[in-house]
């Protein structure tokens, strides 16, 4: 496992806020493909994460359950329209490309762009 702390690319974060509404409590497919692929999703409720573990979720997921190791895990922390503070999972599971895994990192911006759009 490795954890990689990033702001979360643009085009991503445009694609959560648009579809927000189909993003519930418990684990579903997300329609739209985020940097070309199809993610599960689930929010997560809170200002932080408090005792909510985003492993123990992802644990919960159908495709995880043999092996979690397969799998990608993003979180994403998202204020909804209505001004609801949380957090979005997106899982999936994590596939060869090229000779290299391609995990959730895709979905990442290392430079954070976003942040100069929010000023």
């Amino acid at each position: 496992m490795h954890i990689h702390v990033a702001c979360t690319n643009v085009a991503v974060l445009g694609a959560l806020h648009r579809n927000e509404g189909e993003i519930g409590g418990h684990w579903a497919p997300f329609t739209v493909p985020l940097s070309g692929r199809h993610y599960a999703a689930m929010w997560v409720s809170g200002e932080d994460l408090g005792s909510t573990n985003p492993f123990k979720l992802l644990a919960a997921l159908p495709s995880a359950v043999k092996d979690m190791s397969k799998h990608t895990l993003v979180v994403v922390g998202l204020t909804r329209i209505d001004g609801t503070k949380g957090f979005v999972l997106l899982a999936r599971n994590v596939e060869k490309q090229d000779g290299f895994l391609v995990g959730g990192e895709e979905l990442l911006d290392s430079s954070c762009r976003i942040a100069a759009l929010e000023k």
